[in-house]
């Protein structure tokens, strides 16, 4: 007998959680940008683990409800992990071309008649600098002026959700004010706020109401606010079972989650404010006719959690007595969810639509704990979320907030509310269109950090002097000396790192290099001539280069050295007329290289300023004509070389302009046999031939 009722029980809370998600107009179109960033822009905040993570879960989240673009730059283990991702790197120009984009679907939305709902989305590293808060990118640090100009002053949206799960994260909607002065943290919720006032139909959810840090927990492999979010609006917050999370609704949620931490250094103080310009706008619709859904009766209320095959933790709850929930579960892909109160886990199938628990199978809990987690973060969901504490919360936000007073009496399905009938169930709506697909971006080279390109290539200018001196002459003669005036010359150079754009482990750093560079318009002029002749200074190197990144744990490396091997060709040709005795020999220096440059960062964030240093060891193989044993050369000689330079670099995007002053030293030392055995070469000791100047260099990075 109580076994049937029981079914019967089971069997009306089925009818009706199917029922109540119809009730209202069809959901309004999503739009989402979804970041995540493991690594803090500026040094000292510990990396994040689970930044990523939490991103990919929200990505997955918006993608079965609308149109979702996502950045990250994952880890090694979340590759591993989730596998092909559609992601850009979170760079300031990839944020800014997702934010055009969503913003366009935004606009052609509204031209339709429709109400979207853009939301942005945040897991990472937050600070105050200079009196203003930001969320670190990959490259640059994301303010909250940036926040109001690139998004939220520029949404037609109907309302717009800000979700941010990071350090300090209340300060991102606090915006610098005139002077840098700043209004002191409040000590509640409610306090009205800059971006608040000017924005009044956007919403925020932030994991902090002040100067606080945010939390990370391995047993749920994601930041401990994230994941709570994620969970409420999966539908564990959706206390009156309407299909809409409010924000009020989760608000409680979170606050019930975490009540039972005593230490307040482990339990979340978070900000939650609707959009003032409609306090009813839902923080998010479950589409429940659209997606598959998971019911947990009352009469099997308790504490669950929901994995996928992976182990991947997707939502916590604690479920009460006073009503069923209804989770809302990815499409094609087998679930658990993990009773712990009865220790026992149901094996969900990839199949749309609602089921109750009870009506899968079920075998012994496998589920054990990882390691030894904080004691304090094992009492997350211990309390369950329902009615009565739903109420006893809304009671006391009126006390802050007189908007909110007679929000606490909700009507719901589970039971009357303070006498008055239970609303009869709405006729179902249509279910909307299916989401816009998302745009796929191969996952390796999107995560690429933006200092670690696979293509350099720039132009040059250069303004070169030259000298080339004979010294210890043997000859009773006076040595040839050359003297150049300033000496202008273009050219490139370009730079090939194929492998990282594979994320191949070390291998990723070696690359192919090219450089050329010719003078324009040189000629040289012999005392005693009045015809200058045409001269041609050109040099060419070609090699491998292999790029080594220190100290990038806070964004762009602090310290970047590249080193290798190249080959390469100076030649000095002066074209003498016929009539002219051959007193300076043309030079050209066949040579090996092993260049060292050093990059020092000494200012990161929008712009990069860098240091530069260089040196080269030259191992030259050959002088060309100078070597000659006849009367156009001095005979066989030792050569060697060193190039010093050193400069600044200034970065910003993609483009970057370099000024270095360079300095070449090539020593001669000849052997002077063809002079002894009289061939008719001329004799010296040996000769310095040295070239310095500036150069200029303009180029791009991809």
């Amino acid at each position: 007998m109580r076994r049937a009722l029981l079914a019967i029980v089971l069997g009306l809370e089925s009818i009706a959680a199917a029922a109540a998600p119809a009730a209202g107009p069809p959901p309004d179109p999503v739009f989402a940008l979804v970041v995540g960033v493991n690594q803090p822009i500026d040094p000292g905040p510990p990396k994040l683990l689970y930044a990523d993570d939490d991103a990919i879960l929200f990505h997955k989240l918006f993608s079965q409800v609308g149109r979702s673009l996502l950045l990250i730059a994952p880890d090694a283990a979340t590759l591993r992990l989730h596998g092909a991702l559609q992601a850009r790197t979170p760079t300031r120009a990839n944020l800014k071309l997702a934010v055009d984009e969503l913003l366009a679907l935004v606009e052609a939305s509204r031209r339709r008649g429709e109400r979207p709902q853009l939301y942005f989305v945040y897991s990472g590293h937050g600070d105050v600098r200079n009196n203003e808060g930001y969320l670190s990118l990959e490259d640059d640090r994301f303010t909250s002026r940036d926040l109001a100009e690139l998004i939220l002053s520029r949404s037609r949206a109907a309302a717009n959700h800000v979700i941010v799960d990071a350090c300090k994260s209340y300060f991102i909607i606090r915006e610098r004010r005139a002077g840098g002065a700043r209004e002191p943290a409040p000590p509640g919720f409610h306090r009205t706020q800059t971006l608040l006032d000017r924005f009044p139909q956007t919403g925020f959810l932030l994991s902090t109401t002040s100067a606080a840090s945010s939390h990370e927990w391995e047993e749920f492999q994601a930041g401990i606010f994230s994941h709570e979010v994620r969970s409420g609006l999966l539908g564990a917050a959706d206390i009156n079972r309407d299909g809409r999370v409010s924000y009020n609704e989760i608000r409680a949620f979170i606050e019930v989650a975490n009540s039972a931490i005593r230490n307040e250094r482990y339990r979340p103080n978070i900000f939650v404010r609707p959009p003032r310009a409609d306090g009813a706008a839902a923080l998010y619709a479950l589409r429940r006719g659209t997606v598959p859904a998971l019911i947990v009766p009352r009469a099997k209320a308790g504490r669950y959690f929901l994995e996928d095959a992976n182990g991947v933790r997707l939502a916590d709850m604690h479920t009460a007595v006073t009503g069923a929930v209804t989770i809302a579960v990815p499409r094609d892909t087998h679930l658990y969810m993990h009773d712990l109160s009865r220790s026992v886990e149901y094996l969900v199938d990839p199949r749309p639509g609602q089921r109750q628990i009870v009506a899968l199978p079920v075998r012994p809990a496998s589920h054990r704990m990882k390691g030894a987690a904080h004691e304090a973060f094992q009492k997350i969901f211990s309390i369950p979320f329902g009615v009565p504490v739903y109420r006893a919360l809304m009671r006391r936000y009126a006390q802050d907030d007189p908007k909110l007073r007679g929000t606490e009496c909700i009507r719901c399905i589970c039971e009357p509310c303070d006498g008055e009938p239970a609303p009869p169930p709405a006729t179902p709506a249509p279910p909307p269109p299916p989401p816009a697909p998302v745009q796929t971006v191969a996952a390796r080279p999107a995560v690429r950090p933006a200092w670690e390109p696979i293509l350099e290539g720039a132009l040059a200018v250069s303004f070169l002097n030259r000298s080339f001196d004979f010294n210890d002459p043997i000859e009773p003669k006076q040595s040839p000396v050359y003297r150049s005036g300033l000496i202008p010359m273009l050219g490139f150079g370009v730079a090939v790192h194929p492998l990282a754009a594979l994320r191949a482990g070390p291998l990723r750093g070696l690359g192919l290099v090219a450089s050329f560079r010719r003078s324009l318009g040189l000629s040289s002029q012999l005392a005693g001539y009045t015809n200058p002749a045409d001269t041609v200074l050109q040099d060419v190197a070609a090699g491998l280069r292999y790029r080594l990144l220190l100290g990038a744990a806070g964004g762009w490396p602090w310290l970047t050295l590249r080193f290798g091997l190249e080959g390469g060709v100076q030649s000095f040709a002066i074209d003498w007329e016929p009539s002219v005795a051959q007193v300076m020999p043309d030079v050209s220096y066949a040579y090996l290289k092993i260049p060292l440059d050093l990059e020092l960062a000494l200012l990161r964030g929008r712009a990069v300023l860098s240091l530069l240093f260089g040196i080269d060891y030259l191992v030259v193989l050959s002088g060309g004509e100078i070597e000659r044993s006849d009367t156009s050369g001095y005979g066989q000689a030792s050569i060697g070389g060193l190039d010093l330079r050193g400069g600044l670099e200034l970065r910003g995007g993609p483009f970057f302009i370099r000024a270095t002053y360079a300095y070449r030293r090539v020593f001669l030392s000849f052997d002077n046999d063809c002079f002894s055995q009289q061939t008719g070469c001329h004799a010296a000791g040996g000769a310095l031939d040295v070239s310095s100047g500036l150069d200029l260099l303009l180029g791009a990075a991809f």
